[in-house]
């Protein structure tokens, strides 16, 4: 008698025979992938280090993960000095918080594109978090200015205010002592992630690269690829410097959403922590963009399998001080 373990109520009965047939082959393959004492003598030498030669080679490696010194080192302990002096030097300082959590004040109001004021979503939170999934199909559709105004809105928009302590009024720095509040949590209110897109098929708004700006709920034109993107081959060059997307349905989809991340934003305050803190800060903003998405009968999809470089490039950013970190397709689905 076998036990299920996916379903530990059902039990099934099976002949020796079976067993050794249907059964016996799927779990030695499980037991060996499993085996942690399996070491390969190879992994620093190897051309291609893939994540299990990696793994195999773990008890004897002298080149560790990147990611495993990372998390070793980035926070040392609760008596690190240099981390509680960066963070009081901006605590002390609220004109440095304000002028910092702000910042997308100082984008010049005459070359953004103002965008329709967004819609309030009126499904509800439960209802949306058991019906979101992964999508990879979309119909090709043209999205509405207004929607993608809601959703930059529900990912990262602008809403509310809070008050900065202790704020002064001075001529340069004027009266305002507050600052503005987002749709998605930042460490320190720093807020280093700048939320990039690529719209491919969005009504009166032009084919290209933009960039959000939260403070004025507007973007700004980084690069017009309409000539690229209403021609079927160019289209299809732009789309392969984006990444390997095969089984996905990219060439109808309305929107690539970029993540950058602006290293010397928040690690000034939090030094290598701050890393952490803008990774996390992406995956709220995504699953704002995700749970939006449902609400809107869109279909969204994070990918993995993007080029990093390649975006970066397109964007005109230098993956020195600023990083794509995430990438997310989104789109009207494919219902059929």
């Amino acid at each position: 008698m076998l036990k299920n373990v996916f379903n530990q109520d059902k039990r099934v009965e099976l002949s020796e025979q079976e067993y050794r047939e249907k059964e016996m082959p799927t779990l030695i393959g499980t037991l060996g992938f499993n085996w942690n004492f399996n070491l390969s003598a190879y992994s620093d030498s190897t051309v291609i280090k893939t994540p299990e030669t990696w793994f195999r080679g773990l008890y004897n490696s002298k080149s560790r993960l990147v990611s495993e010194d990372y998390l070793l080192n980035f926070r040392t302990g609760a008596s690190n000095l240099s981390m509680s002096m960066g963070v009081s030097l901006f605590n002390n300082n609220p004109y440095i918080a304000a002028t910092l959590a702000n910042r997308e004040a100082q984008d010049d109001p005459n070359d953004l594109i103002e965008l329709p004021k967004p819609s309030n979503l009126k499904t509800s939170l439960s209802a949306t978090i058991k019906a979101r999934r992964s999508k990879r199909s979309y119909s090709g559709q043209r999205m509405s200015l207004k929607e993608l105004a809601t959703l930059l809105h529900h990912a990262q928009g602008i809403t509310g205010e809070q008050d900065v302590a202790h704020f002064d009024a001075t001529v340069t720095l004027g009266k305002k002592n507050t600052v503005q509040t987002r749709a998605a949590p930042s460490g320190g209110g720093l807020y280093p992630i700048d939320l990039y897109f690529l719209a491919m098929n969005v009504a009166d708004l032009t084919p290209g690269v933009y960039r959000y700006s939260p403070y004025y709920h507007a973007v700004a034109l980084v690069k017009n690829l309409e000539a690229e993107i209403n021609n079927d081959e160019t289209k299809a060059k732009l789309i392969e410097q984006l990444g390997h997307f095969e089984g996905w349905q990219v060439n109808k989809c309305n929107l690539f959403f970029m993540y950058v991340y602006r290293l010397l934003v928040n690690s000034r305050k939090y030094a290598d922590s701050g890393l952490a803190f803008g990774l996390i800060e992406v995956g709220c903003t995504s699953q704002n963009v995700h749970l939006a998405s449902t609400a809107m009968l869109l279909a969204s999809c994070d990918a993995g399998s993007y080029s990093k470089s390649g975006i970066e490039k397109l964007i005109g950013i230098d993956g020195l001080t600023e990083h794509l970190v995430h990438f997310t397709i989104i789109g009207k689905e494919n219902i059929e």
